[in-house]
């Protein structure tokens, strides 16, 4: 990337907002001036990319997770799936965190102005779900949008390849050089969810892939042969998804195989 100079001077012009551009204007006369905080450094410092994707600080600059950085990374990823494969399919998923639904959106609308096909899920969704997801569509890759165990001002962009795992050589080095070399922001397509490549592009994520889910589970055995069914109707179960994705699938998932008490 540029100087940090140049960099925070970018985030004072187009096609950032007008708020955006006063923040990244102070940000820029305190620069100048040999001061150093975190609104400068929000400005200054990107957010580095690597084999497990990045996250940081919600906010607003190149050093914090908004819709232009999130946008900057769908971008490299896909257009790098999409160089691979001419009938790319990308699967989306997103947590409970703030503002994870809507790069949710900025990723499937990057993909769809990049002709990728989408296939987003509707709600929260844990990550070993988009995991089997980008297998069960038999897709390039995926994203699921997530920090994981950090902090609430935090958020997250996860990336996966085709076999539902993280990013590894040589596709890591590859689509890190993509995201990076994307240095006008003007090229970052923002789609909304109401345009109509968006509306061609996206498809919700059907019950047939949790369903999938589960008979891989039941196949494994992983929750059905560790106590006899009688043993499960009576056994009380007590799950916190601790404020996470897996409140809604988990339950269902421990009711199926018989764990009533939940």
């Amino acid at each position: 990337m540029s100087h940090p100079e140049s960099l925070i001077r970018s985030w004072t012009q187009e096609p950032f907002p007008t708020s955006v551009r006063k923040e990244a204007a102070t940000a820029l006369e305190r620069f100048q001036k040999g001061e150093s905080n975190l609104e400068v450094e929000a400005f200054s410092i990107p957010l580095e990319f690597g084999t497990g994707g990045m996250r940081g600080k919600l906010g607003n600059g190149i050093g914090r997770m908004n819709e232009f950085t999130v946008g900057r990374a769908a971008l490299g990823f896909v257009s790098y799936l999409a160089q691979k494969n001419k009938k790319a399919k990308i699967v989306i998923a997103y947590d409970s965190r703030r503002r994870s639904k809507e790069f949710a959106e900025v990723t499937a609308g990057v993909a769809a102005s990049l002709g990728v096909q989408v296939v987003l899920f509707s709600e929260v969704t844990p990550t070993p779900l988009l995991s089997y997801a980008v297998r069960y569509y038999k897709a390039s890759g995926g994203v699921v949008i997530t920090a994981s165990h950090n902090p609430p001002d935090y958020n997250g962009f996860k990336a996966y390849l085709s076999d539902g795992g993280q990013l590894v050589p040589p596709d890591d080095k590859k689509i890190i050089a993509k995201i990076e070399s994307i240095e006008d922001w003007k090229k970052i397509p923002l789609l909304s969810p109401k345009d109509p490549l968006y509306k061609k592009a996206v498809k919700t994520a059907g019950r047939d892939c949790f369903a999938s889910y589960k008979k891989e589970l039941t196949r494994s055995g992983i929750l059905s042969k560790a106590l006899k069914p009688k043993d499960r109707t009576s056994l009380k179960v007590v799950y916190s998804p601790l404020h996470g994705t897996g409140g809604k699938s988990m339950k269902e998932l421990l009711n199926g195989f018989g764990y009533k008490n939940v």
